[in-house]
């Protein structure tokens, strides 16, 4: 029995990013982290639970963030 049609969760095409010091997150929140060339993102798992894919571009690569 499927509960969610298909493509009924939209990814998330252009995530806001912030510096670590600014995200409004608790010291107990895990994250998702990538680095690529040096440059660093951290995809909330929180965030990533209800929306399952991030599109991004970290260190000129394009990525996908699943969860």
């Amino acid at each position: 029995r499927q509960v969610l049609a298909p493509d009924a969760i939209p990814p998330i095409y252009n995530p806001v990013l912030v510096p670590a010091s600014d995200a409004p997150l608790d010291d107990d929140n895990l994250v998702l982290g990538v680095d690529i060339g040096g440059e660093s993102h951290a995809y909330p798992v929180g965030t990533l639970n209800g929306r399952e894919m991030v599109n991004d571009e970290v260190g000129g690569v394009p990525i996908l963030v699943s969860w």
